[in-house]
């Protein structure tokens, strides 16, 4: 049986490993990149009998820290689905810089697939090692790797920390109303978008809320940043019209000033995605930075408009639906009405209208029970398809056992094969045989040996995934059992299960989960 599965090939680079990615478009890889491809080509035209094709998996630009990385994740959906069978990599260090993590994945996940797994620059290959674990020295550099990473991190930070405090723009793209300077690290004014900005505050100076000013400018059909940004950029997301989020986010950035808050936020912790925010009265503010739009004054006294028409939160927790609706015609979260009606509608309708949101409005306990009534049906569903598999599974554990019987075959026939060459060589060096006949019989039983070798690891590999589907089995039992009785939906469930639920000016409810559970 011929394998008719890839040979995949991973190469990540971070901007923190020291090289930068080209903004020549027809450079768009990273120097780093063509190094680790040709490193990789090399071992295998080097090592490998053929020349095989290899399929690449790439992450330019995403740190080694974690594995949240568009090029891995593609290439882990491929082992699980059992398309590879062998993955190579430069150095471990390119396959991630977290310890457990790559160590997850190198003594777990790969081996139960039944991945070959080759760090070429580490001189590391499961399949020659016959090992599932990394020998220290490569353990040891797994550590340093994460420290180096970690400690990388904090430089480039401390640096970057510097430019901010020296008034320099290092903070990626230039907000609405300015543009990249020409001098490096620079912005300077856009006209035409300045032009909004000043309208914004100069409404805000005359005492208009931010909800007014929003359904003042859609009046207007003024043009709004994501509009305008997309003629410049690309692949930006747009909204055509104005919402209180986007009046408000013109009107608290002290930017326009001419001033700069170095610190708005803060990472939690090295590594980490979560940031936290910093209180307005306790940033950093370094003054007369660029040239500005609007003068202090102005901005302070559209800040008392903000101030006047943010609403009080009482200490309580958020409704269970909180977040998860969100409107069908503008993708803006639905908000829940007061206490008296229990309605979910959309605020878009106050700041434009003709959109059809205005419609977009459904009862709190109506999708409540909508919801619980849905998971019910799927889970229905899903203890149907585990035991129309329970069936199916007498038979699955019949060809496994079929498989081991052929196994102990192979391994007899391969040590019975290995007497039979020290008995020919025994026969050649007592004069029995001639040399030409010896060589012609050994090389005969060794392509008997590749063949018995490549059947058992055939086996191999369909024995992990025959183990591997009954764990996925098993988790799905506990799954069904977990969520087996029940009646009524609270937060943590919505948050495990659901990740939206769009709702339609007809009213129609459609729920987009986490994952599918008819899958199961």
């Amino acid at each position: 049986m011929q394998d008719s599965r890839i040979i995949a090939a991973y190469y990540r680079l971070s901007l923190k490993d020291g090289d930068v990615v080209s903004d020549d478009p027809s450079k768009p890889e990273s120097c780093s990149i063509v190094s680790q491809r040709a490193c990789v080509r090399e071992y295998v035209r080097s090592f490998f009998k053929s020349d095989p094709e290899l399929t690449e998996f790439i992450d330019d630009g995403y740190t080694g820290t974690n594995f949240d990385r568009p090029g891995f994740k593609h290439l882990l959906e491929k082992i699980m689905d059992g398309s590879v069978d062998t993955l190579l990599v430069k150095d471990l260090s390119r396959l991630g810089r977290n310890y457990l993590e790559v160590g997850h994945y190198l003594e777990k996940v790969f081996p139960e697939y039944g991945i070959r797994v080759i760090l070429v620059n580490d001189g590391y290959d499961s399949q020659i090692s016959g090992a599932v674990t990394l020998g220290m020295d490569s353990v040891i550099k797994n550590l340093i790797n994460e420290w180096y990473s970690k400690d990388i991190s904090q430089k480039i930070k401390s640096v970057v920390d510097l430019k901010k405090k020296s008034g320099e723009f290092v903070y990626g793209t230039a907000p609405f109303g300015y543009r990249k300077g020409s001098t490096k690290n620079t912005i300077e004014i856009d006209p035409p978008a300045a032009a909004t900005v000043k309208l914004i505050f100069s409404l805000a100076g005359q005492g208009r809320t931010i909800s007014q000013i929003a359904r003042e400018l859609n009046e207007r059909n003024v043009v709004t940043p994501s509009v305008y940004l997309s003629s410049i950029r690309k692949n930006y997301k747009v909204r055509t019209f104005w919402t209180y989020e986007s009046v408000r986010n013109i009107i608290t950035n002290r930017i326009y000033t001419g001033d700069t808050e170095i610190f708005k936020s803060h990472v939690v912790q090295v590594g980490s995605d979560r940031v936290k925010s910093i209180p307005w009265d306790k940033r950093l503010v370094v003054e007369n930075t660029h040239t500005p739009i609007i003068t202090r004054e102005e901005y302070f006294n559209a800040r008392n408009v903000v101030r006047k028409t943010v609403k009080t939160k009482k200490n309580q927790e958020p409704d269970m639906l909180s977040g998860f609706l969100v409107c069908g015609c503008c993708q803006n979260h639905m908000v829940l009405g007061k206490a008296s009606n229990k309605n979910y509608y959309c605020t878009s309708a106050r700041y434009h209208h003709g959109k059809g949101c205005e419609q977009v409005k459904i009862s709190k306990d109506l999708v409540a029970d909508v919801v619980l009534r849905s998971i019910q049906m799927q889970l229905k569903l899903a203890d149907i398809q585990v035991k129309e598999r329970r069936r199916s599974q007498k038979s699955g554990n019949s060809l496994a056992e079929e498989l081991k019987r052929e196994q102990k075959r192979l391994d007899l026939r391969l040590e019975n094969s290995q007497e039979t060459t020290m008995a020919l060589y025994e026969a050649y060096v007592g004069g029995q045989l001639t040399k030409e006949d010896f060589l012609l019989q050994k090389q005969a039983l060794g392509k008997e040996q590749t063949q018995w070798e490549s059947r058992k690891n055939e086996i191999k590999q369909e024995l992990a995934l025959q183990s591997v589907s009954q764990e996925e089995q098993k988790a799905q039992q506990n799954y069904l059992r977990k969520y087996q009785d029940i009646s009524k939906l609270d937060r943590n469930l919505m948050k495990e299960l659901v990740r939206q639920i769009v709702i339609m000016p007809d009213h129609s409810v459609n729920i987009q989960w986490n994952f599918m559970l008819s899958q199961y």
